[in-house]
């Protein structure tokens, strides 16, 4: 990567005379060499949060404002959070291979060195492997393109669900950091209710890519024609979601809630479309484990063109090619300094909600979020608590037990929220694994509990979906 050098160590300073097309010397800098230079990551300036700050470990001084081809053997992290890289010139063959290639001498002096530059304690920096430092280093560099674009665009970020604020007219196109798509453009004629069903499922950050809108319509039964209730279907660039009404349609002109399943996009192995006597039927086969769960969702048959786009968006996350639109997830190791998801950690917790998963043999780790009810006379209550590779789910009674559910083996997660009765289930290959009932005032805390799992559901590695794709 390309590293900008901003504090260089004492030597010679050069400028470059436009006349004389060469580097003319201006002036000699005397003093103490410093252990490393100082500088950022090229790529990441103009990011909102600033650029990548770099030590660079030399033994020769640079110049300021030099560009430096440079390798990572180090990171620094701070609060959970990478904070500089550790670089050191490519075409020096003399320079360390590896942080601990560095003397132990330098290595101090350079951590002094960079709680100087970052101002910050020493005691609060501590090192990180390489391979963590270049994910930070990445996602710095989408944050700064990302940034670069909006501001080409000469408009305003703001996604077009977000039905709390005003429509802006503002110019479509084909780029992933346009303001609006397509469909965001056009979500605004949905009725009301689904427009805020959208907007509080959705991510502020989230592209949303299609939809397709299901009113009320009669299916054929074993004895009578069925009436489906006012849907909707969604895919963004992290899920495919299907929303629709809690109740079925001529019961009351009231809305009383929805129910809501989210797929993750990146664990969807097919997507077909079949129109059989007036009905089109999407199915969709996604990954849960070393097995597949298939779901199926109907709509009018004048559908099937739109139902035909979104087939084709989903199998491009099936078969997903380097141009692709694809979203960037925290590091999945738990040793990771990427900014987490979480609550806190487990010693935060009630102590019932600790005593309960250790009696389940869960042991101790980082809570990412956590949600209770208590039993009423509508619904047993529970709780559930997410961590990193499986939910806890502790459904009904006083005692909690909780049973632990990889996320591995699930498909998606369902999430009913219903002035009637609201409920929080994880879908598994042949069905629901566990479910907690709550009710509409403990809304907030299972709706922050479904984010972070549908979120965690799509960290699948290229190598795992080969590996565990089912009947191949």
């Amino acid at each position: 990567m390309l590293v900008r050098v901003r504090t260089a160590r004492p030597g010679p300073r050069y400028s470059w005379d436009e006349r004389a097309k060469a580097l003319r010397l201006v002036a000699v800098e005397h003093g103490l060499a410093e252990p490393a230079e100082g500088g950022v990551v090229a790529r990441t300036e103009g990011r909102p949060a600033g650029p990548l700050p770099v030590l660079l470990v030399a033994d020769f001084p640079t110049g300021n404002e030099v560009l430096v081809e440079a390798r990572v053997i180090a990171g620094l992290a701070a609060e959970d959070e990478v904070v500089a890289a550790v670089c050191v010139p490519v075409m020096d063959d003399a320079a360390a291979k590896a942080w601990d290639d560095v003397p132990a001498a330098r290595r101090d002096l350079v951590l002094a060195r960079a709680a100087a530059l970052l101002k910050l304690p020493s005691l609060a920096l501590v090192v990180v492997p390489p391979e963590l430092t270049c994910e930070a280093v990445r996602r710095a560099m989408a944050e700064a393109a990302e940034a670069r674009a909006r501001r080409a665009s000469g408009t305003r970020y703001a996604a077009a669900w977000r039905v709390t604020g005003p429509l802006r007219a503002e110019r479509s196109g084909a780029r992933e950091a346009e303001p609006h798509t397509v469909a965001e453009r056009l979500l605004p004629l949905l009725p009301w209710r689904f427009q805020q069903y959208v907007e509080r499922l959705l991510l502020w950050d989230e592209r949303l890519l299609a939809f397709v809108e299901r009113p009320e319509m009669a299916v054929p039964g074993y004895i009578r024609r069925r009436r489906l209730p006012h849907a909707i279907a969604v895919l963004t660039d992290r899920q495919y979601l299907w929303m629709e009404d809690d109740l079925p349609p001529g019961l009351t002109l009231t809305n009383w809630g929805f129910r809501a399943v989210s797929l993750p996009a990146e664990r969807v192995l097919e997507a077909r479309v079949a129109r059989e006597r007036g009905v089109a039927t999407l199915g969709v086969r996604v990954l849960a484990g070393e097995a597949a769960a298939a779901l199926t969702y109907r709509f009018r048959a004048d559908e099937i063109d739109a139902l035909s786009e979104v087939v084709a968006a989903l199998g491009r996350f099936a078969r997903p090619r380097p141009s692709d639109l694809r979203r960037m997830y925290p590091p999945s190791r738990p040793e990771s300094p990427a900014v987490h998801l979480g609550i806190g950690d487990w010693s935060a917790l009630d102590k019932e909600w600790r005593e309960g998963a250790e009696a389940g043999g869960v042991e101790p780790c980082r809570v990412l979020a956590a949600a209770s009810a208590p039993p009423v006379a509508r619904s047993a209550g529970g709780c559930v608590l997410v961590v990193r590779d499986a939910a806890l789910v502790a459904s009904g009674g006083k005692r909690r037990i909780f049973h632990r559910v990889a996320l591995a083996d699930l498909a998606g997660v369902e999430l009913t929220l219903s002035l009637l009765g609201s409920r929080l289930a994880l879908i598994g290959p042949r069905g629901h694994l566990a479910a907690v009932d709550f009710e509409y005032p403990d809304a907030p805390a299972f709706l922050a509990a479904f984010t972070v799992l549908r979120h965690l559901l799509g960290r699948v590695s290229p190598i795992q979906r080969e590996a565990d794709r089912p009947g191949e």
